[in-house]
């Protein structure tokens, strides 16, 4: 019913006008510019993470990904992009570390088959313990050994 009635009495409410001019875009200048460090950051965090399980990959990525996310920070405060190559870097640091100490523990407990020292000793071979007949070996002295062969 009030709808009827506001349509006969056309008294609806009115609007005003949106212009173009009141919205505004966000200007690039409050935009923080992209941090080449902070992206070098990431990148070695993400890379520390992966190397874990190799031999020193997951030290040295991980130690240059804090160095650049420290290096990035400046006098303005930590980045995004920053803070998430800091905790990579941090995490595959810890988890390089662990698997590090784990590798150890295991070797020097002996799990695992332990560390041999040395090279192990080969054992010998038993001597045969059989007789070969007498005319078998003399022929074999005659033949290698004898007259006949070098005439």
């Amino acid at each position: 019913m009030e709808n009827q009635d506001q349509r006969e009495n056309n008294s609806y409410p009115v609007y005003q006008n949106l212009q173009a001019e009141s919205y505004s875009a966000p200007s690039h200048q409050n935009r923080q510019s992209p941090n080449g460090l902070a992206t070098a950051s990431l990148v070695m965090g993400i890379l520390a993470v992966v190397m874990t399980c190799c031999c020193y990959g997951g030290l040295i990525f991980g130690g240059l990904g804090i160095l650049f996310a420290l290096l990035s920070k400046g006098n303005e405060p930590m980045s995004g992009r920053a803070k998430a190559g800091l905790g990579l870097s941090l995490g595959g640091l810890i988890l390089t570390v662990f698997m590090w100490g784990l590798f150890l523990f295991a070797g020097i407990s002996g799990y695992g088959g332990g560390f041999e020292i040395g090279i192990p000793e080969i054992p010998q071979m038993p001597e045969p313990e059989f007789d070969l007949p007498e005319n078998l070996v003399a022929g074999l002295q005659q033949f290698f050994f004898g007259k006949e062969l070098f005439r």
